[in-house]
């Protein structure tokens, strides 16, 4: 059996996600909606001093024990979602240098309480639910998503949460 590390499956998940988001993005030019949207979000476009680094953080469910494989094509979805959404909000998203933040949380309750609080921040944020076709059941949560953060400020949305290695 082959064994992948779990940066290279996040990397590969990642490239994928990015690859699909250029596409999409080349081939509609999304436009914004209302001001208001009805998970929360604004479309004011936030400002983020230019000298530092941003972050998307992803927060994986470890409960639901899924494969390298799994997590990578989940996570991928996540990050094709969360640009997308925060290509809506801040212009030239191209410009900026993103960080891509990975943790493991025990259980739902968990991902819930942190995507609570990016939604409390204001921050754009996405949630994975599986469709249940292989290794979990339908309409597990499994990833979420949420940025853009600025790097210093990680540890604020992430206490609690393990993180996972590079």
């Amino acid at each position: 059996m082959l064994q992948f590390k779990p940066i290279s499956v996040f990397i590969t998940g990642a490239a994928a996600g990015i690859g699909i988001y250029t596409l999409t993005k080349l081939l509609f030019n999304p436009t914004k909606n209302a001001d208001q949207k009805s998970n929360g979000e604004t479309n004011e476009i936030p400002q983020f001093d230019e000298n530092k680094k941003l972050s998307v953080i992803y927060v994986i469910r470890k409960d639901l024990k899924m494969r390298p494989g799994k997590i990578s094509a989940q996570v991928g979805h996540a990050s094709l979602g969360i640009f997308l959404k925060i290509a809506n909000r801040i212009p030239h998203l191209a410009d900026y240098d993103f960080q891509k933040e990975l943790f493991y949380c025990p259980n739902e309750a968990i991902q819930t309480e942190k995507k609570n609080l990016a939604k409390d921040n204001n921050l754009s944020h996405i949630t994975i639910h599986d469709a249940g076709r292989t290794q979990i059941a339908a309409g597990s949560a499994t990833v979420l998503a949420f940025g853009p953060v600025e790097s210093d400020a990680v540890s604020v949305f992430t206490e609690g949460l393990t993180p996972i290695p590079k």
